[in-house]
């Protein structure tokens, strides 16, 4: 059985997580987990929105709750998705909730080590943190750390069935296992896989016989018309992104996240933020298994 973890704060933005989710899960027997972290305001002198006032006391009462209220955010999101998945007769998910005090950040980290998700679909931006509600800053934590898939959805974002997912790869030698795994979760669903590496310089032999490599070892799924492989030049990577989206309809993004290869020749940590912010998209990024130590 999948196993999806989906982080929530109860906004527009995690509902349509929450749905990205069921897509992903609906041609399957599948478990979605909603998870949502509380956190109670810290005392301090500065005031800011994530704080209060020193000489407003913390008591039980107001502890108990800040804890009601994420319980009952909760059952009302799992009530409206349970009333979705009746209306749409779907039966083959479980839908299960947990709901804690802590950080969220870390609370998501510790849950992906004990629940061992296949993916964690999370919005990017929510209501604020004042009441343990994610930033963007959260999913961009979760991505650096997570050992896992880690499907982000971007602000605003209205969901769109997906149709055509776009892979950037840079021959980086864990690019097969990221795509094996883009395949092995997006199968249910039945898309087509567009690869596209952007080269800065005129292309090389060498850029083609990597893509020849890639399409020998996806040879079944370039045969059946579901996987494209394509080098484009272009000095302005993002560009080429953006214009090949528009290009091919794409409506999802894929990519190897890179934490510490700083001199990657193309993708390092700030590259998956501009494909992320400037494409506007969903976007599924991929744990590179050679950093393992």
């Amino acid at each position: 059985m999948k196993k999806y973890l989906v982080p929530v704060d109860f906004s527009e933005n995690t509902e349509c997580a929450c749905k990205y989710a069921i897509h992903f899960a609906e041609k399957e027997k599948a478990e979605i987990v909603l998870f949502h972290a509380y956190m109670y305001p810290i005392a301090t002198t500065d005031m800011t929105d994530d704080v209060v006032d020193s000489s407003t006391l913390i008591t039980p009462e107001i502890m108990d709750s800040i804890e009601k209220a994420a319980k009952a955010g909760m059952l009302r999101l799992k009530n409206k998705l349970d009333k979705m998945l009746e209306e749409e007769k779907i039966t083959t998910i479980q839908l299960q909730t947990k709901v804690v005090n802590g950080m969220a950040e870390y609370e998501i980290l510790d849950m992906c080590d004990a629940y061992h998700p296949d993916t964690v679909i999370m919005s990017s931006s929510g209501q604020g943190h004042t009441s343990g509600k994610m930033l963007g800053s959260i999913a961009l934590k979760i991505l650096e750390h997570a050992t896992i898939p880690v499907l982000t959805i971007p602000e605003n974002t209205e969901y769109q069935e997906i149709q055509n997912v776009l892979y950037i790869t840079d021959f980086d030698e864990s690019d097969i296992t990221a795509i094996e795994n883009l395949i092995k979760i997006l199968d249910p669903i039945k898309v087509k896989i567009h690869c596209l590496h952007v080269e800065h310089s005129k292309k090389d032999l060498i850029d083609n016989l990597l893509t020849d490599y890639l399409k020998e070892h996806f040879e079944d799924e370039f045969k059946k018309g579901i996987m494209f492989f394509e080098i484009v030049q272009d000095k302005d990577v993002l560009k080429a992104v953006e214009e090949y989206i528009s290009e091919k309809d794409i409506h999802l993004v894929g990519l190897l996240h890179h934490k510490r290869r700083l001199l990657a020749k193309l993708f390092h940590p700030s590259m998956t933020k501009k494909v992320f912010y400037h494409t506007g998209l969903p976007l599924l990024t991929f744990h590179d298994i050679s950093e393992e130590t």
